[in-house]
């Protein structure tokens, strides 16, 4: 490896290698670049709670929430560069790791929640169907304690409903 610091991606990022040739990467698994710091955490929670709320808000209004993934990144990376941080790839990942998570989580609250409450009132013998971690994870996150009517589910089971057979694999 050389030890000419590299701006940008290599040459040989956008071809296939040669016989022989290496590809190095911009953060080469040798050097240990900063990337949970201070910084990428906080700004990674600030950016999910900021997201999260504009996700619920078009749920809510429009009924479809947005990937956040890609404005996170843009911003992240202007911050980076209007604060003048060096070497913040690593940094940049971790807050566009953190923040991303919202819209899935709010997705999560605002359709699956209110769709279990009205299955379970509208069907009251309804049996909802999940693996072991399905239930704890719904009373937990969700504070939803009453399904009364509940199956849980392992690898390779198979559930019978009439004309159709279910085959779990996780």
């Amino acid at each position: 490896m050389n030890n000419t610091k590299q701006k940008g991606l290599p040459e040989n990022a956008f071809r296939e290698l040669k016989e022989g040739e290496e590809y190095h990467p911009v953060m080469d698994s040798q050097s240990r670049p900063h990337e949970i710091t201070a910084w990428s955490l906080t700004l990674g929670l600030i950016m999910a709670v900021i997201f999260s709320a504009a996700c619920a808000y078009l749920g809510l209004k429009v009924g479809q929430v947005f990937e956040a993934a890609i404005p996170i990144t843009i911003i992240a990376v202007g911050l980076a560069g209007a604060t003048r941080r060096k070497n913040a790839l690593g940094e940049n990942i971790i807050i566009q790791s953190i923040g991303a998570c919202s819209g899935m989580i709010v997705a999560g609250a605002i359709f699956t929640l209110p769709a279990l409450y009205t299955l379970q009132a509208k069907y009251p013998e309804i049996t909802v169907v999940g693996n072991a971690k399905t239930f704890p994870m719904i009373k937990n996150f969700y504070g939803f304690e009453d399904v009364s009517h509940s199956l849980i589910v392992k690898e390779g089971d198979v559930l019978e409903l009439g004309s159709h057979r279910l085959k779990f694999i996780m």
